[in-house]
This record gives C-alpha cells, structure tokens and sequence, in this order.
C-alpha cells in the first residue's frame, strides 16, 4: 500500500505540507508569518526604547556638566584641530603618532 503524503524533490516526505496537498519547492522560502505582534511585545518596545532615550539623555547630561566643571576649574582651555589622517598609513606610523598625542596631552 503506498502513503498519500506528499514527498520532497529528494523523495523523502514532505514535513509540512501546504493545503494544496503538495510540498514546497527545494529552496523555497517559507511562508512569513502574517500575524501582529501582540500589545505585550509592543509595550516591551516601547518601554525599550523609553529606557534608551532616558540613558541616551543622561549621558548627554552628564557630558554637559563635566564639560562645565572642567572649564570652571581652568583659567585657559585651549582646542586643537588635530586629523591625523596621513600619520596612519602603517602600523609603526601610527604607533609613534600615539605615542605623540599621549606625550603632548599629558602636559
């Protein structure tokens, strides 16, 4: 007696057969799933993303008044503009260029 379940392209059967009866080409993508996410994932997401906005907010903070602190504890502050681009085009050039920066900023 020979089994009505439908067989792959390998003759094994077919897992999950589609209601047609038949089963899905080799390498066809499965069926995507159509369904909402439930309002408990979407609470979850929104709840997330509050959380990130929140830290997002006190790092943002935090960065403000250590910058205020740093310029009421100096008399001058002085920027530099520095890119340096062309010092990293080998490994050892870049190895002295950090080297330099670390030298100069610790004056």
């Amino acid at each position: 007696m020979t089994s009505r379940t439908p067989a792959t392209a390998s003759g094994a059967p077919c897992r999950s057969p589609e209601r047609s009866g038949r089963c899905p080409a080799v390498g066809a993508p499965a069926a995507e799933s159509s369904t909402a996410p439930s309002p408990g994932y979407r609470q979850a997401e929104r709840q997330a993303a509050r959380l990130l906005k929140k830290a997002a907010r006190q790092n943002t903070h935090d960065g403000r008044v250590w910058a205020q602190r740093v310029v009421a504890g100096h008399d001058v502050i002085a920027v530099e503009d520095f890119k340096p681009k062309f010092l990293a085009k080998s490994d050892m050039a870049r190895k002295a260029a950090d080297s330099t920066v670390g030298a100069l900023s610790g004056r």
